[in-house]
């Protein structure tokens, strides 16, 4: 019987498309060997249903007749592997090459967002420690009847009285383990004295010891250091993340604040207070042995303060 060319490029198209088909009548006609050969999805279509004995095709009316003779009027859905032609894929070079740059977009922009959560913890931190050194001097306060002064304390004699509010604390001596160690430098002609863990500000030296040696004793968190040589200047200084962690820097993770006279708190840096001076006291450029002192005030303050450390 002659081949109905039309009903299977008919098919073909259908097949290739994934349409669902109605029901259809099979008669006595099958494509060329050729045909079937030459199309992977029609000699797919014919593995799956060689069962019946295509003969005709009436679209969306009819049946399909089985050897048996028995009339069965069904709906056809395209099998998925009818479908299993060859997709876009990406090759191994190109799913190298993607891999390679979200390695490098990565390595761009991870110490970023790390430095950024750093900073963030720091300053979180700061100001938890701003907040714990003023509820310290109120109990201070209670206990004395008056807030205390600069003036109230002789030389040495702040420290111990402050630590006494705090639970599990550690007076450090200069060679102790976990507390701050003085290092020598005799080529620094302005202060040969030197803390060996801390750094200024900028990175540049490391600081004096001249605002660091009234006192000093460490928490559990903390590392506390205290300047109370003289009547009119009482310095605290705390390290946020205490000492055995970095950066260990003035202004990242270590931070001053001053008593005044009248019993007021301020963070150092303050204006028309002793290290009010930015140039001087906390700059990127600033060569001083106290660059740094200055910078609390800008860490509390200052909004893009943490975005810009040096």
């Amino acid at each position: 019987m002659a081949q109905n060319k039309d009903f299977w490029h008919s098919l073909l198209n259908k097949l290739r498309r994934g349409d669902f088909f109605k029901s259809f009548s099979i008669t006595d006609a099958k494509p060329s060997t050729e045909f079937v050969n030459s199309h992977p999805l029609i000699n797919k279509f014919f593995h799956l249903h060689k069962t019946y004995r295509v003969t005709h095709f009436a679209e969306f009316n009819g049946s399909i007749c089985i050897p048996q003779g028995r009339a069965l009027v069904e709906r056809f859905t395209p099998h998925p592997s009818l479908f299993t032609a060859k997709k876009a894929a990406f090759t191994l070079a190109e799913v190298l090459i993607t891999i390679g740059i979200i390695g490098v977009v990565a390595a761009m922009t991870l110490p970023a967002l790390i430095q950024n959560k750093q900073n963030k913890e720091l300053q979180t931190a700061l100001l938890k420690n701003y907040s714990i050194i003023q509820q310290v001097l109120e109990k201070m306060a209670l206990d004395r009847g008056a807030r205390p002064k600069t003036s109230d304390f002789g030389y040495l004699e702040f420290a111990p009285e402050f630590m006494k509010y705090f639970n599990h604390t550690v007076k450090c001596s200069e060679s102790q383990e976990g507390c701050a160690s003085k290092t020598e430098n005799e080529n620094d002609s302005t202060d040969k004295t030197l803390i060996k863990e801390y750094l200024t500000y900028n990175k540049s030296r490391n600081v004096s010891t001249t605002y660091f040696d009234d006192g000093k004793f460490r928490t559990v968190t903390e590392y506390y250091l205290f300047e109370n040589q003289n009547s009119d200047l009482l310095i605290i200084t705390v390290d946020v993340n205490g000492i055995k962690k970095k950066p260990n820097i003035w202004g990242h993770d270590l931070f001053s604040f001053q008593l005044l006279e009248n019993g007021k708190l301020v963070p150092a840096g303050t204006p028309d207070t002793k290290f009010h001076d930015k140039n001087t006291y906390c700059s990127a450029n600033s060569s001083n042995k106290l660059n740094g002192i200055g910078c609390t005030y800008y860490a509390i303050t200052d909004r893009n303060y943490w975005k810009n450390l040096p």
